[in-house]
């Protein structure tokens, strides 16, 4: 019979063998745990252990999840799939750059662990959003000593066996280089296309200035070369009468091509802002009133109807508002086709309007937003003469007097009627555009 003592060894020996046993086998999975986790971070497999109620398992992204890999890593965007836990289960070489760690240490970690401490909170709430419904916030990381400011995106993928958690990450310092890029270019062809335009605008200012000018000068020349003529061939002074009305006429064109080259000069000075405005103490019915009868034989043909308010007194320059009139008329004149033409001058509380109107056959609606512009003129399609300066030149010149200059009329064929509101106290002038 085998005593107790003789069984204790051989107990002890089974015991021992068990413990063993099992350390071997305890020792394979380690290894084999290792193998595993090696090769993931090693980048030889798309798979990683898990936690999943309590036990740990491999879950791989590989087979049909392939073309997805190769799209994600063609991505301007930084791209990674979480598990519940927050494990990273796959990233593209794009979220590794801007973590600024490498890819095999990337995947296998939680997501917030990549993410500063000030950022856990907004990240760790955008992730509860996304496992439920798309959401995006943005955050900053630091990366290669940088701040990196980054839009994450989060959205839920399910599957029938599982659930993920995609990420998009973008580098939003990259798109203000882009569209930094893109308002560079955009300028450079608005520019360009400026540039077109002033050039094309210039030759035809050009060749219609040379026109407008050569008009006076060569009337102005026959004037000239007439009396010339009268005096040489007869050997006398040509009659009062006829030396008059050659000499009248002259000075007209010679008016008309002072008038020209003031507004040429005038528009300079608006573009670079030294239109010189002097407003004092003025009575400005003396001035439209003298106005009107320098010009009582254009008027005359017209038919001008005058309504001039007496004494409205204010502080501008007189010198301007006339230049301003004198455009507004000559405007008419020109327009009006014969018809007749009213100015009329009323106080109306703390300001006064002059009103010049004809009953041409007025301005195409079309051309009511641009009527005041340079080189604009009313008719375009007829033979009018003028650089269609006058309206630019007189709207630049009320505006600098804190006033306005403005269409009135409804549009054809009812005429034009132009009227120029003025504070009867202009105050400091302001520069003219």
């Amino acid at each position: 019979m085998e005593t107790s003592l003789e069984r204790q060894p051989k107990d002890f020996s089974e015991a021992l063998r068990h413990v063993q046993e099992r350390l071997t086998d305890a020792e394979q999975r380690l290894k084999e745990a290792r193998e595993t986790i090696d090769a993931i971070q090693g980048g030889e497999v798309d798979a990683v252990v898990v936690t999943r109620g309590g036990a740990h398992e491999v879950v791989s992204l590989r087979s049909g999840d392939d073309p997805y890999r190769v799209f994600t890593e063609g991505m301007a965007e930084g791209a990674c799939t979480l598990a519940r836990d927050g494990t990273l289960l796959f990233c593209n070489g794009r979220f590794a750059q801007l973590v600024g760690r490498p890819r095999e240490s990337v995947v296998g970690t939680r997501l917030l662990d990549l993410i500063p401490e000030a950022e856990r909170g907004a990240v760790e709430w955008l992730l509860a959003q996304g496992w439920r419904k798309r959401a995006q916030r943005q955050v900053c990381l630091v990366s290669d000593g940088q701040v990196l400011p980054l839009m994450i995106s989060v959205a839920p993928v399910r599957t029938e066996d599982d659930e993920y958690l995609c990420v998009l990450a973008q580098d939003l310092s990259d798109k203000s280089r882009a569209e930094e890029a893109l308002a560079v270019a955009a300028e450079r062809k608005r520019l360009v296309e400026e540039l077109r335009e002033a050039l094309a605008l210039r030759d035809d200012f050009l060749s219609l200035a040379a026109h407008e000018l050569r008009t006076p000068i060569t009337s102005l020349k026959m004037h000239l070369q007439r009396l010339t003529t009268l005096y040489t061939d007869k050997g006398e002074v040509p009659p009062p009468a006829e030396l008059r009305r050659s000499l009248g006429l002259g000075l007209k064109q010679l008016g008309r091509l002072m008038r020209l080259v003031e507004d040429l000069l005038d528009v300079t000075r608006i573009r670079g802002g030294t239109l010189s405005v002097h407003c004092e103490d003025m009575n400005l019915s003396e001035l439209v009133t003298e106005v009107i009868e320098r010009y009582q034989d254009q008027c005359g043909e017209a038919g001008c109807s005058v309504d001039i308010e007496p004494d409205v007194r204010g502080c501008w320059d007189a010198v301007r508002l006339e230049q301003v009139l004198v455009n507004l008329l000559l405007n008419a004149f020109k327009h009006g086709g014969g018809h007749p033409v009213r100015v009329s001058l009323k106080r109306h509380g703390d300001r006064v309007q002059l009103t010049v109107s004809d009953e041409g056959p007025g301005v195409d609606p079309k051309m009511r937003e641009t009527i005041f512009d340079r080189f604009t003129r009313a008719s375009p399609s007829t033979h009018q003469s003028g650089l269609g300066l006058g309206l630019y030149v007189a709207k630049s010149i009320v505006e600098s007097h804190c006033g306005e200059l403005r269409l009135a009329s409804e549009g054809r064929p009812r005429g034009a009627t132009f009227v120029v509101d003025l504070p009867l106290e202009s105050g400091a002038p302001r520069r003219a555009r």
